[in-house]
């Protein structure tokens, strides 16, 4: 709490994340974007969408996942809560992103350490992938999610096409 008084202009507290076995997990990304979408699914670049682990000090980040979020009242009366359309997927990087519109940081502060067992929400959810398309285009937009599933579909054509030439090599 003290960190988040002594902050100006603060619009989030993240804590460091930790797994069951209290080994760190990897809770904070870069927002996501179509260029990282295009790297991934023709270039095979694995880190383009991957979580990583800021480090031992505060810091900056753009999106951290909302397991444990130090919200100021302040900020939420001005920003608003989450975005109730997303289930499940999207809504940590819907309210970053809405943060840093608002020019509110997100702050990573390690110091504060909450045990959070990844994945739990999804167990109890099937068909996954259904409310995970659902939220990527409510946080891209028509316009941009229509982009975007082109680009998906014609790279997971592509590694189809690249798996039959090497199967066949």
């Amino acid at each position: 709490l003290d960190f988040a008084k002594k902050t100006p202009k603060l619009g989030a507290v993240a804590p460091r994340l930790l797994n069951y076995d209290g080994s760190i997990q990897s809770s904070c990304s870069k927002f996501p974007t179509i260029w990282n979408a295009i790297k991934y699914n023709f270039f095979g670049c694995k880190n383009c969408f991957k979580k990583y682990i800021p480090g031992n000090e505060e810091s900056l980040v753009e999106v951290a996942v909302m397991a444990a979020f130090l919200i100021p009242k302040s900020v939420y009366n001005y920003v608003g809560g989450l975005d109730e359309r997303f289930f499940l997927y999207y809504e940590d990087v819907e309210y970053c992103r809405r943060l840093y519109r608002f020019g509110l940081p997100v702050f990573y502060f390690p110091q504060a350490k909450v045990q959070h067992v990844h994945g739990a929400s999804g167990n109890f959810v099937s068909h996954l992938k259904s409310p995970l398309l659902k939220s990527a285009k409510i946080y891209y937009g028509p316009l941009y999610s229509a982009t975007l599933n082109a680009v998906l579909w014609i790279g997971h054509k592509w590694q189809v096409i690249l798996r039959r030439k090497k199967f066949r090599d």
